[in-house]
């Protein structure tokens, strides 16, 4: 799928995704420089030296949306005699790598990192879970004992209010 998306348009979200991705680790393509020689990136371009974008050349300035390659078009030679710079050893000004198995390694990386920050909240809510389970547990207990503890003062109450009132004589205490 992104390998049909290397585009020139530096505004379509996935081309400037996949030029910051360039950029920040210096690899190109998907499995190598090779991708772009069927792309529409290559397609698009109008000047047929350009074979693939800048942000697979070493840059000489920190702008991954306006790349200037360090070593002008010696990078887009290099893409051009790909196969035969392979066998010889030199410095090379095209990143040779291509992005899938540096992001693949960098994502195993992040994910140890993720996880354990997901566990860390995970550990923390249910810690907080447990705390409040043990609060209404004691707020329970409490209101238990203090109404255990108010009722002999309800009925002391309901008590001194029986006395207050006058005692009604019953009619058969009136009729002798």
């Amino acid at each position: 799928m992104i390998r049909g998306k290397l585009e020139t348009n530096r505004t379509d979200p996935i081309t400037a995704m996949w030029s910051l991705v360039e950029f920040n680790f210096q690899c190109c393509g998907v499995d190598g420089p090779i991708d772009y020689r069927n792309s529409q990136f290559r397609l698009d371009m109008v000047a047929p030296d350009i074979l693939i974008p800048f942000t697979c050349c070493k840059l000489s300035n920190d702008n991954p949306f306006y790349p200037i390659p360090e070593a002008g078009m010696a990078c887009q030679y290099e893409m051009d005699t790909l196969n035969i710079l392979d066998k010889v050893n030199g410095n090379y000004h095209l990143y040779r790598n291509g992005c899938f198995n540096i992001l693949k390694i960098w994502w195993e990386k992040q994910y140890i990192w993720i996880w354990s920050i997901y566990a860390f909240i995970l550990f923390i809510q249910l810690l907080s879970l447990i705390m409040i389970f043990l609060v209404r547990h004691k707020i329970n207990i409490t209101k238990k004992e203090y109404d255990q503890e108010s009722i002999p003062l309800r009925n002391t109450d309901a008590l001194i209010c029986n006395e207050e009132k006058p005692i009604k004589q019953s009619k058969e205490t009136t009729t002798t």
